[in-house]
């Protein structure tokens, strides 16, 4: 059985005028939606507001749900793949 330590995350999807917002990931070096790690005691829905609003200082509104996206990391090539 894994006994890795299980992470969970929520990014937004912010769109407007047919742009994508994103930021840039120092730390694998590739460009994701905003977001990040869920704190203990802490839902998604406030994750994801919490993190757009430290990452961009936009003030947002979760108006759709798209779950189970996955970003998973190609170690052989040590590469992000999405």
């Amino acid at each position: 059985m894994n006994n890795a330590i299980k992470h969970f995350t929520a990014s937004a999807l912010i769109i407007d005028n047919d742009k994508v917002l994103l930021v840039f990931h120092k730390k694998f070096n590739v460009w994701l939606y905003p977001g990040g790690h869920v704190e203990k005691n802490e839902n998604p829905d406030e994750t994801l507001l919490r993190e757009v609003k430290e990452e961009t200082g936009l003030e947002v509104e979760i108006i759709s749900f798209c779950w189970r996206v996955c970003v998973c990391r190609n170690s052989a090539y040590n590469k992000s793949t999405i």
